[in-house]
């Protein structure tokens, strides 16, 4: 992955403000909502950007139920445009476990034609005291090349129900993602794009003698300029894995753009 960019993060309080709403645990995260934090802050355009936080404070009724509005702005910050707006809208969720911690996120797919530093800012207000706060976080949408996008796991094919990088022995999980940036044979106006997943152990060893091969490389539509994959990862097994995915452009053979992340499987309940 890319180097580190530095991000600012603004909780719209006071040191002195204790008690009552806070947002906390504020993190870019890697592989949709679930996933672990975002080693850097840097997108390519198509990515899909996931802001994960923690609601603290919400004021609960006699049955655990908060009620709370959200919204979010995206801008852009060298031109000071708006590129994405959510007005505040009313939520509500019962908490049944009696905490006063309520997981958040937001996010935004980043268009293909977005370039530059941009700034996500989150607004929250309790509706039971009128107070509000918000979180911010800076982040940069790079100059197209090819590589692979909004990357996420999900429980099922279609990427209906968001999955974090875990499981129990005996269930499987999507990986879902695109590749955009690609080139196109200039004879049949189609891209040639192969994706490998190779899963390693604990010690580093690679699961299977040979990685799994995918591949793309025609009934591509010549107005097309991302290509969607969904890739099973059956969790066979307990145990603490590293995941490795390469796609590559067999176009142009330029060089292959990898991710890797960790997948922790536990041994079902006995």
């Amino acid at each position: 992955m890319i180097g580190a960019l530095v991000i600012t993060t603004v909780l719209g309080m006071t040191p002195t403000q204790t008690g009552g709403l806070q947002l906390t645990n504020e993190r870019i995260t890697f592989g949709g909502e679930f996933g672990p934090v975002r080693p850097d802050h840097r997108f390519l355009p198509g990515d899909l950007f996931f802001l994960a936080f923690d609601i603290e404070g919400l004021k609960q009724d006699s049955q655990g139920r908060v009620e709370y509005l959200m919204g979010m702005v995206v801008t852009h910050d060298a031109s000071n445009k708006v590129i994405f707006e959510s007005k505040p809208s009313p939520q509500s969720m019962i908490l049944p476990l009696g905490a006063t911690r309520l997981p958040a996120r937001a996010f935004i797919l980043l268009g293909l034609d977005l370039r530059g530093p941009c700034t996500c800012r989150v607004t929250v207000t309790d509706k039971a005291t009128g107070v509000t706060r918000h979180v911010e976080k800076k982040f940069l949408v790079m100059e197209p090349t090819f590589g692979m996008v909004a990357f996420r796991a999900t429980y099922d094919r279609e990427g209906q129900y968001p999955a974090p990088l875990q499981g129990v022995a005996g269930q499987s999980l999507w990986l879902q993602f695109g590749t955009v940036g690609f080139s196109r044979n200039p004879q049949t106006r189609q891209p040639h794009n192969q994706v490998e997943l190779r899963v390693f152990d604990a010690k580093g060893q690679p699961t299977t003698e040979e990685p799994l091969v995918y591949e793309i490389k025609s009934g591509v539509d010549e107005e097309a300029n991302a290509l969607d994959w969904r890739i099973p990862l059956p969790l066979n097994r307990p145990g603490n894995y590293r995941v490795e995915l390469k796609a590559m452009d067999k176009v142009t053979n330029s060089a292959p753009y990898k991710i890797s992340f960790s997948v922790q499987v536990f041994e079902s309940v006995k």
